[in-house]
């Protein structure tokens, strides 16, 4: 058996593009991946955990796990890569990583999820700021791309739950400064997400006996617990709750065995990773060498129930919110349902666009490059590659830099002709060199051109 697996590999090796890597002897991945259905990880934010073996620069980064259905992802941590299990061969795992991206830095600690078939990611540090974005990673164009909400509350890896049958996250916004104006939010507020329709709603306040628990600097993981509907908070102290947002309500750990399980012994052997599924707890020790996989049943008859309530709804608050998310409501469904009927489905769930279409007219850059484009055309001739680059400025980047915001431009404005004008013409055309059908030459039709430029 080892001998197949051996020649198995090595075949592997010759057919890879030099982005895939072997994951061997690791357990606990192992059953994760032939787990069905989605999983949530433990999240603890100060604790670095490290799967693939990542050289130079990345190496520091931590790794985050994905599970989605039959998928399996490994996402670094701060970064746009993404990794997916490709195969599993006896005790190892093919790994290969499926994204283009270049740029890194700004979602650090983020909460990461699927959402209809698609990875997901709220928030996050970076580049001196605590953000609120919601992007999600495109299969087609192996990149990330932002989602336009109602607000923007910035969340990191706190305490976020996933209500995966209402489509909604839960999160609870802790104090945070922000360092361009040096200002301090020292709220504890809970609101809920909306991924649908795109919208925050605030819930109300922390309550006051709760906000204790999370004094500054303190460590705490959280774990999503999808039998209980509930997130796992763990405190240092031997502090664990359980924090019911959607019926708002707080438990607390009674069993002194999944105490003793979850926090670290004098040697060291705390709980690597962690995730709840069918009533079990499962966990990885951090001092396992074969990564091994155990697990201890979890319910609430583990917990009391306290006589208090997680958060306290803030009526006048949520009174301007509602107002607010009425309008927002119905501008937004009506964007889809224009959206839907007037665009083709594509890989990526329909509630998504790649692109911002809520503006009907071009930007004075797109317009700039389509005048440009078009006015060439008129003479016979055409644009070429090293044309754009100059209109856009990109001729001192580098060749993969060009290319991408160079096709990202094109498709944008092609993008917004056709919603602006109903039509599944292309405003710049491509047409391959005949001379060398590596590259291609940019027209603009008479017809499309008078359209985009309103003659």
């Amino acid at each position: 058996m080892k001998w197949i697996l051996t020649i198995v590999i090595v075949l592997f090796s010759f057919s890879t593009n030099g982005q895939d890597s072997l994951l061997i002897g690791h357990q606990a991945l192992n059953k994760i991946y032939e787990t069905k259905g989605p999983l949530f990880f433990s999240v603890n934010a100060n604790r670095t955990y490290k799967i693939l073996n990542e050289e130079g620069f990345f190496s520091k980064y931590s790794h985050v796990l994905i599970k989605h259905s039959n998928d399996l992802f490994i996402r670094l941590d701060g970064t746009g890569r993404v990794y997916k299990v490709k195969n599993k061969i006896g005790d190892t795992l093919l790994v290969n990583r499926i994204d283009s991206t270049h740029f890194f830095g700004y979602n650090g600690a983020a909460y990461e999820f699927i959402y209809r078939d698609t990875i997901m990611s709220l928030g996050g540090f970076g580049f001196w700021k605590k953000n609120g974005q919601l992007r999600y990673y495109s299969h087609q164009n192996h990149e990330w791309d932002i989602i336009p909400l109602n607000l923007e509350i910035p969340v990191a890896k706190e305490s976020t739950y996933f209500d995966i049958d209402q489509n909604e996250i839960y999160i609870l916004k802790l104090p945070f400064v922000d360092l361009a104006t040096n200002k301090k939010d020292e709220s504890y507020l809970v609101y809920k997400l909306e991924i649908t329709k795109r919208e925050y709603q605030l819930l109300g306040e922390l309550n006051p006996e709760l906000i204790k628990l999370f004094p500054i600097g303190v460590q705490y993981m959280s774990l999503q617990l999808p039998s209980l509907k509930s997130e796992l908070m763990i405190f240092e102290g031997g502090k664990i709750y359980l924090f019911d947002f959607v019926k708002n309500q707080v438990y607390k750990l009674i069993n002194p065995a999944i105490e003793k399980t979850i926090f670290a012994s004098s040697k060291g052997d705390y709980v690597d990773f962690a995730y709840e599924n069918n009533g079990k707890l499962f966990f990885s020790k951090s001092n396992d060498p074969k990564h091994q996989l155990d697990s201890i049943p979890i319910s609430f008859s583990d917990f009391t129930k306290l006589n208090q309530k997680l958060y306290t709804p803030n009526k006048q608050l949520n009174t301007i919110f509602y107002w607010i998310g009425g309008i927002l409501l119905v501008s937004i469904l009506f964007f889809v349902y224009w959206k839907i009927n007037k665009r083709k489905s594509s890989r990526v769930n329909e509630d998504i666009s790649f692109y911002d279409t809520k503006e009907n007219k071009f930007k004075e850059t797109e317009l700039d490059l389509i005048e440009k484009i078009y006015n060439r055309s008129l003479e016979g001739k055409s644009y070429s590659v090293e044309d754009i680059n100059a209109v856009l400025g990109l001729s001192k980047k580098s060749l993969e830099i060009q290319k991408k915001i160079r096709t990202e431009t094109i498709n944008r404005i092609n993008h917004r002709f056709k919603i602006i004008f109903n039509t599944e013409d292309e405003l710049i055309e491509r047409i391959r060199l005949e001379e060398d059908r590596r590259f291609y030459k940019y027209i603009i039709s008479e017809e499309n051109g008078k359209k985009a430029l309103g003659i």
